[in-house]
Order: structure tokens, then C-alpha cells, then sequence
């Protein structure tokens, strides 16, 4: 990556607000189901508060760091070369692991640790 691209990754005060897409339940005005009111599930749009994003993708990234650590102890004999999750991230800023039965997943940040040569 060249300095120049560098420079407009670096936070600032005068950076546009970055927008996020999700996902809310609403009561859907007088339609009532066997258990209350019916509710739809709506896509809103929200502003990502990225210093919070920043500080639990921080502490994710300290998570599994640690834990990964003690794997690698624990299978001393086998090299870890690169771990990958896919991670999402909530209109409240919040960072999740997303754990998948299928072998795919759609959507979400790839994070790939991988060991420092």
C-alpha cells in the first residue's frame, strides 16, 4: 500500500459518516396473530459509531489472539499458519463471531489471522 493510501485510511474529524444497513421487527399496524400482534421485519439504515466499532473490534482481535495462542501451545507439534472468521457488525456498533452449519456464508467482514513471519 503507498503512502497515499495510508493517509486516507487514518481517522479524522472531518470524515463522512459511515452508514449501516439492518434489520428491525416492526408491530404491523391492526393485524393481530394468535399470540399478539403480528410483527415485520424492516431494513433501516443507522450511522456506525466507528470509535465504538474500533474499540470492540479491538477487543475481538484480543480474544482471539489469546485464544489462538493457546491453541498453537496446545498442538505444539502442528504449525497454525492462518485463521479465518467472518465476523458482523450490528447498527449499535457491536462486533460478532458468525457461526455457520452450511459451508458458506453471505455477508459479514472476513478477518484472516495469519502468522508474523
Amino acid at each position: 500500500m503507498d503512502n497515499q493510501s495510508t493517509q486516507d485510511l487514518t481517522p479524522n474529524s472531518q470524515a463522512q459518516p459511515i452508514q449501516i444497513i439492518y434489520f428491525d421487527e416492526e408491530a404491523e399496524q391492526g393485524a393481530k396473530g394468535p399470540l399478539g400482534s403480528l410483527r415485520r421485519r424492516v431494513e433501516k439504515i443507522g450511522v456506525l459509531d466507528f470509535a465504538s466499532f474500533g474499540n470492540n473490534l479491538q477487543e475481538f482481535c484480543n480474544c482471539i489472539s489469546g485464544t489462538l495462542q493457546s491453541v498453537v501451545d496446545s498442538v505444539s507439534q502442528y504449525s497454525l499458519h492462518s485463521f479465518k472468521l467472518t465476523i458482523e457488525v450490528t447498527a449499535k456498533s457491536e462486533v460478532r463471531l458468525i457461526g455457520s452449519a452450511g459451508t458458506e456464508v453471505k455477508g459479514g467482514l472476513k478477518l484472516i489471522f495469519q502468522r508474523k513471519q
